[in-house]
């Protein structure tokens, strides 16, 4: 997977976010209140960023800083800037006690990765197994979907789960972090989902 298409798939997202910052959700309807904030852009966007957060889970432990080259360090520690700068800005503007659960079927992007090698590890087989039965999840051909938007907020869930599950694993985030204010917008994310 490509870091610079990862950094670039969160900043697109999160650049059309900016002006949802600090607004209200409707109390009435809050799915579809949030699902008005995602633009077509995004709806394209969230599908891959769900293939690459797989793809971290898995790899994580490779994204260290001071491995290889000057470039590829300087890769690495812009990568977890971006990373933790989008998933708090995410966390702000899909407040997780909005967010709907899991689907039980495979979204289309985890039926077109089925048993891809570089995407399995115990924490990305979420994706494909039911965490109830521990069987496959059905296609979504064979399933009862839910709406487009159900579907994307639960890719938006899935994202922050992610991001919760590599900020308490003490090999990953955490030691990426370079300031202070990086710790400030780690901590911020936590305690948002």
């Amino acid at each position: 997977m490509n870091l610079n298409t990862f950094i670039s798939l969160l900043t697109t997202l999160c650049s059309q976010l900016n002006e949802y910052a600090g607004e209200q959700i409707a109390d009435t309807d809050p799915l579809h209140s949030l699902g008005k904030r995602l633009d077509h852009t995004s709806r394209h966007s969230l599908p891959a960023l769900r293939i690459y957060s797989a793809w971290l889970l898995t790899n994580s432990n490779f994204l260290v800083p001071g491995i290889g080259d000057e470039g590829l360090k300087e890769l690495i520690v812009r990568f977890w800037k971006t990373y933790t700068e989008s998933l708090t800005q995410l966390a702000a503007v899909f407040p997780a006690q909005f967010l709907p659960a899991n689907v039980a079927y495979l979204l289309e992007e985890d039926s077109d990765f089925l048993g891809f090698q570089p995407l399995k590890s115990e924490r990305s087989k979420k994706l494909w197994l039911d965490s109830s039965s521990g069987q496959q999840k059905v296609k979504p051909d064979q399933a009862d979907r839910h709406s487009e938007d159900y579907e994307m907020l639960a890719r938006v869930r899935e994202l922050l789960v992610d991001g919760l599950l590599l900020a308490v694993d003490p090999v990953c985030l955490t030691d990426h972090l370079q300031t202070r204010a990086d710790s400030h917008r780690h901590c911020q994310l936590i305690s948002m989902v």
